[in-house]
């Protein structure tokens, strides 16, 4: 409130207005406080102004209270002024965004599945994986179908780089990788991947074989193929996460899907965390991260790694974090994130982002009567470097079911020192879920979203990515990035045409859509 409002002793009285008179020695009369005893004109004059100050002071004081009440209530939220932002208990992020046309990744060799593909020239695959350097070059990687091999056109999982902010995407410009038959992509199998830069713009590409992992390292906005190696550390990994600072210092997530035991150590856990420190020559034989899925970041120009983790596979659920402030040397004790009574539909873990400061994002779905009745999206925000979270619910009005929600945070520039942050999911309302219900992709951008943020979700790509009650026809993940420039970009899965070896399941095609920010707040 102003500072220069004013206290009881500054409002005017009767004595204080500047009209000089003078009282008449004869009192009103007291039956009739209205009637004034005979005057003459000097007195008439004297009752007259007495009238019109009195009527002066007290209208000044309606007004100055007036004004105090409206200061008040502005700032306490006691009036709708006629601004919506804040009936959910924060503000909107008020940044809309405009979507480019989608865009189908592009088939190598068109001829090997022309007779099976609803559409030869598109890559068929799912689950992406999608990161970006600080020229803004983005890289993608995703699962291929392992029952549909006239559909590959390598036998790594598929790598793409675009540096036309997405509109065009090809393999790296590096023989060693591309050469037929002895380029890289032709002799290192892969199965799904993972991707991650480092803060000197290296690129790590991690592909799992289920037995081990497959590690490639690319330079020079991805066109610069540097090395491949067999990982040779990890064990029976489903799921591979991957991510990267400082001058090759990479952290890596391994999701075994069951309890696995150790060889060398004798412990078992689900997940298993490992390190290295020389650009991915070399790793740590693995430390258990106690709990169910689970999905790991790091600062990539700091020294913080985080992990956000579902807090068991069966019983309690709940979303905890595991934090190192020294690049994975040493692990905080579990802390609690929010809540999660049941993940029903399986298929809205955890997804952790950092931001600039100390700010730290989680977001899950919670979903305890599983498809038949709305989920719950959470967003949680740290501001101490995961020490301590706030969640709140940032689910559509109408009610929705989330898959694979994702956030993203921009890790470069001014964008990131305003958290300009993204969400994603692929979504319906068509609740129960049933035959028709149709999924879309939906997306969000914020900046630096505090507890009651409420989030103007968009239909990103208007055509439905699937319809039907499968909760697993879209896999279980893909990502999105927030580029230099602010604009959010997303890798995601678009099912066209009947699948022609898996009965009752669609072809699996891999898009990307870009959206740039408009007509919006630049700070919230």
């Amino acid at each position: 409130m102003n500072d220069d409002r004013m206290n009881n002793n500054d409002i005017p009285t009767e004595d204080s207005n500047d009209v000089e008179w003078e009282v008449p020695s004869v009192s009103p009369n007291k039956g009739d406080k209205d009637e004034w005893p005979a005057l003459d004109e000097k007195g008439s004059a004297i009752k007259e102004a007495f009238l019109n100050s009195k009527k002066s002071s007290i209208a000044m004081i309606v007004a100055i209270l007036l004004v105090i009440i409206l200061i008040l209530a502005t700032q306490t939220e006691l009036l709708d002024l006629g601004d919506d932002d804040d009936k959910n208990g924060g503000s909107n992020s008020e940044l809309s965004i405009a979507f480019g046309e989608p865009v189908m990744l592009p088939r190598e060799l068109v001829p090997l599945g022309q007779g099976t593909q609803t559409h030869p020239e598109g890559t068929i695959g799912y689950e992406p994986s999608l990161a970006v350097d600080s020229s803004g070059a983005m890289f993608y990687t995703a699962h291929k179908d392992l029952t549909w091999q006239e559909s590959w056109d390598y036998l790594t999982s598929w790598w793409f780089i675009s540096t036309d902010n997405g509109n065009t995407w090809r393999n790296p410009n590096d023989l060693r990788w591309n050469a037929p038959v002895v380029g890289g992509k032709y002799i290192w199998a892969g199965d799904e991947g993972d991707i991650a830069v480092d803060g000197q713009g290296r690129i790590y590409f991690v592909d799992t074989t289920l037995v081990d992992n497959n590690f490639h390292v690319f330079s020079n906005r991805g066109d610069s193929y540097e090395f491949s190696k067999s990982q040779g550390s990890t064990l029976l990994d489903d799921r591979p996460w991957l991510t990267a600072q400082g001058n090759g210092i990479l952290h890596y997530l391994g999701n075994n899907g069951v309890a696995v035991t150790h060889p060398v150590t004798g412990e078992s856990a689900r997940v298993w965390y490992y390190k290295s420190t020389d650009g991915g020559l070399t790793w740590t034989i693995g430390i258990p991260m106690e709990g169910g899925w689970a999905t790991i970041d790091c600062e990539r120009f700091g020294d913080h790694v985080y992990v956000a983790q579902v807090y068991s596979d069966g019983g309690e659920q709940n979303i905890i974090m595991y934090v190192s402030d020294d690049r994975g040397e040493s692990w905080s004790d579990r802390v609690h994130v929010g809540p999660m009574e049941r993940n029903g539909v399986r298929e809205g873990m955890p997804t952790v982002f950092h931001g600039s400061n100390g700010t730290v994002y989680v977001i899950w779905q919670d979903s305890p009567q599983a498809g038949d009745a709305p989920a719950t999206l959470y967003l949680a925000r740290s501001e101490d470097y995961g020490q301590s979270f706030e969640y709140w619910n940032i689910s559509l009005p109408e009610g929705a079911i989330y898959l694979y929600p994702t956030v993203n945070v921009c890790q470069y520039g001014e964008y990131h020192e305003r958290n300009r942050l993204g969400i994603s999911f692929y979504g319906t309302t068509d609740i129960p879920v049933g035959p028709e219900s149709e999924w879309y992709l939906y997306a969000a951008v914020a900046e630096d979203p505090e507890n009651g943020t409420q989030f103007d979700f968009q239909i990103a790509d208007p055509q439905i990515l699937y319809t039907g009650n499968d909760l697993h026809a879209l896999h279980d993940f893909f990502e999105i990035v927030i580029a230099p420039d602010g604009s959010i970009n997303i890798g995601y899965q678009r099912n066209i045409g009947e699948h022609p070896y898996e009965n009752g399941e669609e072809q699996r095609y891999l898009m990307f859509i870009r959206g740039e920010v408009e007509n919006g707040k630049e700070g919230v």
